[in-house]
Parts: structure tokens; C-alpha cells; sequence
């Protein structure tokens, strides 16, 4: 008789809604009401009547929607208000490899992805440089708030345009970093001559808006 792994912790089997659907996982990266519904949820815990009406969804749309995050083990009861019952947001980090290339499925590139309907330069992004790609830059995106990665470093990290990675980063920043810093404003007798030149350059990179 085979033998498997059972967990047999405390907690193994209470509270939790057990993963029963992967399929969800990659619906949130198409479905644009699903990923943000993900998104409400992770913002705070909310009841379907409440999302319905933040998504603007009809009754169905919302009720089949929160069935999808469950079976994925992506949302979770959280109790009960005003005889509805509350749901919340479960974290999850996956790690997919297609023909050599790595896509880390995260709760920032979901909240990012979900804003691809209502922003072009998301939108223009994921259309020329993949999914992938966005999840890489939301990745090294706390490190180019906090100073540490300069936007020129990042898109050769990545293979990037320089104007493209300055406009996706200035995107994805609101969601991904908390508490950024204020940005600095420079007058031309600010930029040095090799500045302007940069500035320039890059601006020759920049998509067409």
C-alpha cells in the first residue's frame, strides 16, 4: 500500500477552504473584474453584495467570481456582517516555467494587471513585452524607490528600452511600494549638460502616447 504526505499540524484542515482549481490562478491575468476583485480583497475584507456594487458586476457575475477565488484557495471566509458573509484575500506566491521562461504569479502583479483596462501604458507594456516581463520589473520595483536601481540599470537588467522602463515603473510604484517618497522637481539650471543629454536620449526611447 503507497504511503503520502499528510499534514498533521494543528491547524491542517481548520478554517481553511482547500484548493480545489488552478484555472482561476490564470484567469487573473485576463479577466480583468476577477483580478480585481482579488485586488478589493486584498485592500480589505469585503461581502459580495459589496463587490458587486464596487465592480459593478450583475449578482451572478459576483456570486460565480468569489466561487472562483475559493476553489483557488485565493479568498477565504472571514466571518459574517449584516447576514452576508465576509471574505478576504489569501497571500500566494507561484512560480511557472513555459518553454524556459519564468513567470512569478504574485498579489502585485495581479493588482498591477488589474488596472490594465483603464491604463494604456500597462496595457501597451504587457502587449509588447509580456507578463513576464512586468512581474520582473514590479520585482526589482522597491529597489528602484528606495534608490537603489536607477531606471538606466533596470532596463539593461532587463533588456529594456529606457524610456519604456521610466514610464512602466512610474505605473506600477502606487501599487507595488508603500509610502513613496515625494518626487523632486528640477528647474534646467538643475540638469547638468550630460543630464540633458540623457534626458534626451531617453526620451527618443519613449513610447508613443
Amino acid at each position: 500500500m503507497g504511503t503520502g504526505h499528510h499534514d498533521t499540524s494543528p491547524d491542517a484542515g481548520r478554517g481553511k477552504t482547500p484548493m480545489t482549481d488552478v484555472r482561476p490562478l490564470l484567469e487573473l491575468l485576463e479577466t480583468a473584474p476577477l483580478s480585481e476583485m482579488y485586488t478589493l480583497l486584498s485592500d480589505g475584507s469585503m461581502t459580495v453584495p459589496e463587490l458587486i456594487a464596487a465592480l459593478d458586476v450583475s449578482k451572478s457575475t459576483g456570486y460565480k467570481y468569489i466561487e472562483k477565488l475559493l476553489m483557488a484557495g485565493l479568498a477565504s471566509k472571514a466571518g459574517e456582517k449584516d447576514d452576508a458573509t465576509v471574505y478576504k484575500s489569501n497571500s500566494f506566491e507561484i512560480v511557472v516555467t513555459i518553454e524556459g521562461e519564468t513567470l512569478r504569479l504574485t498579489p502585485a502583479l495581479i493588482r498591477v494587471v488589474s488596472e490594465r483596462d483603464s491604463n494604456e501604458t500597462i496595457d501597451r507594456f504587457i502587449e509588447q513585452f509580456g507578463i513576464a516581463t512586468l512581474a520582473e520589473v514590479i520585482e526589482v520595483a522597491p529597489e528602484y524607490a528606495s534608490g537603489e536601481l536607477t531606471h538606466r540599470m533596470i532596463a539593461s537588467m532587463l533588456d529594456l528600452p529606457r524610456g519604456w522602463t521610466f514610464d512602466i515603473l512610474d505605473e506600477v510604484l502606487p501599487f507595488v511600494v508603500d509610502d513613496l517618497p515625494e518626487s523632486e522637481t528640477f528647474t534646467p539650471d538643475d540638469i547638468r549638460d550630460s543630464e540633458r543629454v540623457a534626458l534626451l536620449d531617453d526620451e527618443s526611447d519613449a513610447p508613443d502616447r
